[in-house]
């Protein structure tokens, strides 16, 4: 039996003794979930990794919605959403939201199937990058964190569809996610649009948003679902290996470059020069 095997054996039967309400036992499941990764089961490694985590929220459960709110009530950005107010009980909360009548960019991509011109398409990859720079270059930075068509909400607008940034409830300043990723090793992610960065256990950074950006981008040339019926540790492995999604051959020229510019150059940092720069 390997180091590993022993480990993982170590860390079940203590899991099994330690008392449902003890607070180490996030620390075990997280323990486990890097077991789990290590020995190549990623599936159930994000299983162990999502105990850990809903221990964490809950735990964090009344510091949670204060924290999203104070974040919500400093932004004003014409591509950001407008935070109007909030409705608080013991436990749960509920956001008054500027109304966007379309849905997400996801509901009108894959399930409305709406017809978008390129043109269309590529002032909609702008407003992204436009929301996103905004948060990034705001005094304290503000890195989203959990970046996908599902958080970017469509309106009609007079010449095209206006385009903003929603679901700040991941979002943490930058020196935040330093100090969260420096003594936490359960990260929080959507796996079809998540950073290799992420999948590593190394940490939120601006890139790691810019990467999520560009798969975004690329659903919005391919208007396809990223990784649609590939299990989870097949996408790890093809995002660790260095894989990307293909861009359709019928994507022009500017759109493809936009969106493997965001995938492969960590050194992109502002999403705005993933636009101006072509």
């Amino acid at each position: 039996m390997g180091k590993l095997d022993l480990a993982e054996q170590y860390y079940s039967r203590l899991l099994q003794e330690i008392p449902p309400n003890d607070p180490s036992l996030r620390s075990v499941y997280a323990d486990l979930g890097q077991i789990a990764s290590q020995q190549g089961n990623y599936d159930k490694s994000v299983r162990w990794l999502q105990e850990s985590l809903k221990i964490k929220e809950q735990a964090a459960a009344s510091n949670s919605p204060k924290n999203e709110l104070s974040l919500l009530d400093g932004i004003r950005c014409p591509k950001i959403v407008s935070f109007y107010g909030a409705c608080t009980e013991t436990g749960k909360y509920t956001l008054v939201m500027e109304y966007m009548s379309l849905g997400s960019l996801f509901k009108i991509l894959h399930k409305d199937n709406l017809i978008l011109t390129w043109p269309e398409r590529l002032s909609i990859a702008f407003q992204t990058a436009s929301g996103i720079s905004y948060l990034h270059q705001l005094p304290e930075p503000i890195l989203h964190r959990d970046i996908k068509s599902l958080n970017f909400l469509i309106e009609r607008a007079y010449e095209g569809y206006t385009v903003k940034v929603c679901d700040f409830g991941l979002a943490r300043t930058r020196n935040e996610t330093t100090r969260y990723t420096t003594f936490n090793s359960t990260l929080t992610y959507t796996l079809p649009w998540t950073a290799p960065e992420i999948l590593l256990l190394e940490g939120y950074a601006d890139k790691s948003d810019i990467y999520s950006l560009g798969v975004v981008f690329w659903e919005l040339a391919s208007r396809r679902i990223p990784y649609y019926e590939y299990k989870n540790d097949v996408i790890r492995a093809s995002v660790l290996a260095g894989d990307r999604l293909k861009i359709p051959e019928s994507t022009p020229s500017r759109f493809e470059r936009l969106s493997n510019d965001a995938g492969h150059n960590s050194q992109l940092i502002d999403p705005i020069a993933l636009i101006w720069s072509k």
